[in-house]
């Protein structure tokens, strides 16, 4: 068997409005293929249904390193792109990837594969007869919900006292008043000393 014979499947999903639903891409046997990437791109009615991302636990290629584009145009939440690759190929059949998808309207809804490449190769995806009755969509439990993160408070920066320059002079000008009060009172006790020797030279 080549790649190219490999068949890509996607069956219609019975969902509820509003329900999140997971529905499986499918593929046949990959065993000795050597696959360690695709690419694989979906469509779908807008008004039916909103793709909104994927998953990959419990498939194929769980672990896979991935890229997912649903925003950037040409790409849409009604034409998604999924690209994935690892360094370890896959084998067997099964699930490739859940499409988590947000249901429009009750009922059964179409997910459309319109392109698929297995490492470098384009496999084509002629239309695949159902044989098994549409799979109920499987519901998604809503994410946790975001806690925020205490956001830490700066503290007020350490201003120092740095004197300015009108301080600065005002506080030298302080100190040379201070050491001339301080020279005259050395020369008043010098005369009174001199005045006590003159009196008590004066007495003897």
């Amino acid at each position: 068997m080549s790649i190219e014979q490999v068949v890509l499947s996607i069956p219609d999903a019975v969902v509820t409005t509003g329900v999140l639903a997971k529905i499986p891409v499918n593929i046949s046997d990959l065993t000795g293929l050597n696959v360690c990437a695709y690419e694989l791109i979906v469509e779908c009615d807008p008004a039916e249904v909103s793709i909104d991302g994927y998953d990959s636990t419990g498939t194929l290629t769980a672990g896979w390193m991935s890229a997912f584009n649903n925003y950037v145009s040409p790409f849409s939440k009604s034409k998604i792109k999924l690209a994935v690759a690892s360094a370890t190929p896959t084998t067997g059949a099964g699930t490739l990837v859940y499409l988590n998808c947000t249901p429009l309207v009750d009922g059964n809804v179409t997910l459309t594969p319109t392109s698929l490449v297995l490492n470098e190769t384009t496999v084509p995806l002629a239309p695949v007869p159902l044989t098994t009755p549409p799979i109920e969509g499987i519901p998604t439990p809503p994410p946790p919900p975001t806690v925020a993160e205490p956001v830490p408070v700066p503290e007020p920066p350490v201003v120092e006292n740095t004197p300015i320059p009108d301080q600065v002079s005002a506080i030298k000008s302080d100190i040379q008043d201070l050491k001339d009060d301080i020279a005259i009172l050395k020369y008043d006790i010098l005369n009174k000393l001199e005045s006590i020797d003159t009196k008590l030279a004066s007495t003897k």
